[in-house]
C-alpha cells in the first residue's frame, strides 16, 4: 500500500492529504477482503477500529518520514523578534514564564505580559537570550543560551553554583522548548549545535548546562544528559560543560600575525 502512496507523491506532487485518504483507502479495502467482520459483534467492531487507527497511523508516520524539513538555527535578535514572540505565544509553548525564570530577580511578581515585556527590552538592547530553530521560515523550536552573568538569580544558586571563575566568559543553556508536532525529529540535537556555535562566535570559552536527568528534576525542559554527552560535553556531578579554549580563534594584529 506503500507503493501507492509514494506513486500519488511521484504523480500529483504536493497533495499529501490526498495521497494519505488513498493509503488508507487501499488499506481498508484490503482489510474487509480479507477480513470481513461481524458487525454484530461488539468485539469485532473494537478489533476493526484498532486495525484502522493502527493503519492511520502508518500513514501518518510514512508520510512524515517523506516529509523533509528544511531546518536551520538562528541566533535571536530585534531582526527576529516577531518570530520569538510567534513560538512562544503558540499553542502549548512556555507563555506562563517565558524563560524568565532565572533572569528576572522578581520574575514570580510579573504577569505573563510583563515577561513578555521584559524579554523583548532584552532583545532591543542586544542582550544575547537563545536561538531559535525553524522549519523553512516557521520557528520551531526553541533554546535559551546566554552569558552566565544575564541569569541574575544564578548569582545565589545553591544547586547551580558559579564554578568558573567570574572573568572567564561562560554561557548557560537552561531551557529546550519544541512543537509537539515537530518532536523525535532531532531537532533539539540542532537546537544545541546552534547554541554552542552562537555562543563560540560571541567569545564563549566555557558552555555549561545542567540536564533534568542529572540535576534530580521532573521537568525536562533542560535537555537530557545524553544530548549533551553526544555534543562533547562533560559532566561534573550535577554540571555538564564544553570547554572551546581550542574554538576560539586569537586576534589578529594589522601585519596578519596572530597576537
Amino acid at each position: 500500500m506503500k507503493q501507492v502512496y509514494a506513486q500519488n507523491l511521484e504523480n500529483g506532487g504536493t497533495d499529501r492529504s490526498s495521497s494519505l485518504s488513498i493509503y488508507l483507502c487501499v488499506k481498508e479495502l484490503d482489510r474487509k477482503n480479507a477480513c470481513p467482520t461481524d458487525r454484530s459483534s461488539g468485539l469485532s467492531i473494537l478489533f476493526g477500529v484498532r486495525e484502522m487507527l493502527s493503519h492511520l497511523w502508518e500513514g501518518l508516520t510514512y508520510m512524515r518520514n517523506n516529509n523533509a524539513m528544511e531546518l536551520t538555527v538562528r541566533p535571536v535578535a530585534a531582526e527576529n523578534l516577531n518570530d520569538f514572540v510567534a513560538l512562544f505565544e503558540s499553542r502549548g509553548a512556555p507563555h506562563f514564564c517565558w524563560c524568565t525564570l532565572y533572569r528576572m530577580p522578581d520574575q514570580r511578581l510579573l504577569s505573563n505580559a510583563e515577561k513578555k515585556e521584559a524579554m523583548c527590552n532584552m532583545l532591543h538592547e542586544g542582550i544575547p537570550v537563545g536561538v531559535l530553530a525553524y522549519d523553512g521560515e516557521r520557528p520551531i523550536g526553541w533554546c535559551s543560551v546566554a552569558p552566565r552573568e544575564t541569569y541574575k538569580r544564578l548569582d545565589r544558586s545553591r544547586t547551580m553554583p558559579r564554578v568558573t571563575p567570574a572573568d572567564l566568559p561562560t554561557w548557560t543553556i537552561l531551557c529546550f522548548f519544541v512543537l509537539r508536532t515537530y518532536r523525535s525529529k532531532g531537532v533539539a540535537k540542532r537546537l544545541l549545535e546552534g547554541a554552542v556555535a552562537y555562543a563560540r562566535a560571541q567569545g564563549a570559552q566555557v558552555i555549561e548546562a545542567y540536564p533534568f536527568d542529572t540535576a534530580g528534576l521532573s521537568s525536562t525542559h533542560r535537555g537530557h544528559s545524553s544530548l549533551f554527552k553526544k555534543a562533547g560535553f562533560r559532566q561534573d556531578g550535577k554540571r555538564w560543560f564544553l570547554e572551546t579554549f581550542n574554538f576560539v580563534s586569537l586576534p589578529e594584529k594589522k601585519n596578519g600575525s596572530k597576537t
